[in-house]
């Protein structure tokens, strides 16, 4: 059926609340499923919810605040996505995004987050190319079920609104921590990288996991760092 809702915000809770089945790899067992865990929320509930956490594994960034501030729904290549899935009934949702995008453009890209660094709060896997107007176009599925090689959710259209659209995402394995007491006592990480310019904690000092506190905790002062999320650029 053709997406009606055109909202950007209101579609990607529509996707994050997607029924995407249950996968004969799953290992969480009932309600482990981001699906079932996502499962009556609402778009209020979303947007209320933070846009960083971090705990005593580490930090996770809200894949809703994430897409939300960097995409914009396109709803006629998503009811071309639509049509197109009426024409290949037995292949995957993936297989005919694919499809699309090289009607489009040869040099179509796939793309999954879990390839590589990620603090998203879920998996995203996409394929991105340029329309006939040489705009940037990423069709996005959002993994909702457990194991990573299963449970995505049906594809929809977007253009990113960020610098190197091409290159959407880039920025999902950035945060930065920071801590109340002494505003000097930050940290900066991206990808494998922890910058310390600017902070007076020591480049062999580490944010110190307290799974009694769920955080991570300043190893100057030892207090609770929080955690904020990348702002596009």
């Amino acid at each position: 059926m053709t997406t009606t809702v055109t909202d950007t915000r209101s579609v990607l809770a529509e996707m994050l609340t997607e029924n995407t089945g249950e996968h004969l790899l799953d290992s969480g067992g009932a309600y482990g499923r981001h699906w079932q865990r996502n499962a009556g929320k609402t778009l209020a509930g979303f947007q209320s919810e933070p846009e960083a956490t971090s705990d005593e594994y580490g930090v996770s960034l809200s894949v809703f605040h994430y897409l939300a501030k960097r995409l914009e729904f396109v709803p006629s290549i998503s009811a071309e996505l639509d049509d197109l899935a009426r024409q290949m009934p037995d292949d995957g949702w993936l297989s005919i995004a694919q499809t699309l995008a090289e009607r489009y453009d040869s040099n179509a890209r796939t793309w999954n987050t879990y390839n590589g660094d990620d603090f998203l709060s879920q998996t995203l896997q996409g394929v991105t190319f340029a329309d006939h107007s040489g705009r940037t176009v990423v069709l996005l599925q959002i993994h909702g079920g457990c194991d990573v090689r299963g449970g995505y959710t049906k594809p929809r259209a977007f253009t990113p609104t960020v610098d190197m659209p091409e290159m959407f995402p880039y920025d999902h394995a950035d945060y930065y921590l920071e801590c109340a007491t002494d505003n000097e006592h930050c940290l900066s990480y991206s990808g494998e990288y922890i910058g310390w310019h600017g902070s007076s904690i020591d480049a062999d000092e580490y944010p110190v996991a307290d799974d009694k506190a769920h955080g991570l905790r300043c190893p100057k002062c030892n207090e609770l760092f929080t955690v904020r999320a990348p702002e596009p650029y």
